[in-house]
């Protein structure tokens, strides 16, 4: 099972690009478990676990993620934090806060399991490293839709927009002017501006 560790380092290359602190713990995290002798060295991976996901929900948390009204959670609450964050992604599947808070359960009982083995380890650190890569692509795409023109279809509300920016360009007198045309998968709205 520690083979496949390596499946999981192209992975922690692209988090580092998104989130290098994250990164490196993983990757520390990984290593270690390559050389890992002892049940002491293993639960030291629960730990690069359990700071690899308090880093990335302080890396993605903002206060304006709490409604008005309530207090701002203590930055040691990840599963608190990780309710605030997957609330403001509209595309992120709901099932994926329950994975993302028992992987950080698994992350503290790995730290605290005097009979942990690598096994438990191998496959914490694999899924870990899989399901933070899919939450910074998540904040990725909203960040991305929420700087657009168009969140969402005035027409009909869908998230399944299109937007295609070109240059007319005329045939004597080259180019005229820039435009974005703006299309719904989900129904027939269409809308062009010229910029």
């Amino acid at each position: 099972m520690r083979e496949n560790i390596n499946s999981i380092m192209p992975l922690i290359g692209e988090i580092s690009v998104k989130h290098p602190i994250v990164a490196q713990k993983l990757e520390k995290a990984a290593l270690q478990l390559s050389h890992a002798q002892s049940v002491e060295e293993l639960q030291q991976i629960g730990i690069l676990l359990r700071d690899a996901w308090i880093e990335l929900v302080q890396k993605l948390f903002k206060p304006e993620f709490v409604p008005d009204g309530e207090e701002l959670p203590p930055s040691d609450k990840v599963k608190t934090m990780l309710e605030y964050i997957m609330a403001q992604w509209k595309n992120c599947p709901r099932i994926l806060l329950g994975i993302a808070k028992s992987l950080h359960s698994l992350s503290n009982e790995i730290q605290h399991d005097s009979q942990v083995d690598a096994f438990t380890v191998t496959w914490g650190l694999t899924m870990t490293t899989n399901a933070i890569a899919l939450m910074l692509d998540l904040d990725l795409q909203h960040e991305k839709l929420a700087d657009r023109r168009y969140y969402k279809c005035p027409q009909c509300g869908s998230l399944e927009l299109t937007c295609v920016k070109d240059t007319e360009v005329d045939p004597i007198d080259g180019p005229m002017y820039d435009y974005e045309s703006w299309k719904c998968s989900s129904c027939d709205w269409e809308h062009y501006i010229i910029s």
